[in-house]
């Protein structure tokens, strides 16, 4: 018994080493090359891990291909899937974010530190595009600090993505207290 609580005391002792590596590191790129630069560095950084993990969950249509993306990523961000409705040309989920990873890295400096949104932005959409063969926008809507949860829109577009040249732009975020 006393093995495994020391195995667990080990254990958050290299995530949190973990946590202190990444978030010295995000905040070394924005300190060396300004937070805009830092954004997009830290969405293209998201989008390629995203495409390595879409290339290895799969490709399907979307709802199936969300459903093993929001699966394989619950233990680092905790996804609720509202509904998924289809108008035209594109899909549109709503979803829930609990207890989001970048956060617990972040900590109480989180709203200092939006490349981290950037990052998960770049992860959530190069894992979907690979994986549904869609063009992918996450929108949020909602950002509480307090409660940690972000509500928002994953929306797929009826465009493959070989077909069009990825965007550089934000996503609006809105924090909320």
């Amino acid at each position: 018994m006393n093995n495994d609580l020391e195995s667990n005391d080990t254990h958050a002792s290299i995530c949190r080493g973990e946590q202190f590596i990444i978030k010295g590191l995000l905040e070394t790129i924005e300190t060396s090359i300004g937070e805009e630069e830092a954004k997009k560095v830290a969405y293209e950084t998201g989008y390629r891990i995203g495409q390595k993990l879409g290339k290895k969950l799969g490709i399907g249509a979307v709802v199936g291909s969300l459903e093993r993306f929001i699966k394989y990523i619950t233990p680092y961000y905790q996804v609720t899937n509202l509904g998924v409705d289809q108008s035209g040309d594109k899909y549109s989920a709503s979803v829930r974010f609990d207890g989001c990873i970048i956060r617990k890295i972040f900590g109480d400096g989180y709203a200092n530190h939006p490349i981290g949104c950037r990052l998960t932005q770049g992860y959530i959409e190069g894992a979907l595009s690979i994986m549904t063969g869609h063009k992918v926008e996450e929108l949020v809507f909602e950002s509480s600090i307090d409660s940690n949860t972000c509500v928002g829109q994953i929306n797929f577009h009826n465009i493959p993505v070989s077909d069009r040249v990825r965007e550089q732009t934000s996503v609006p975020r809105f924090l909320i207290k």
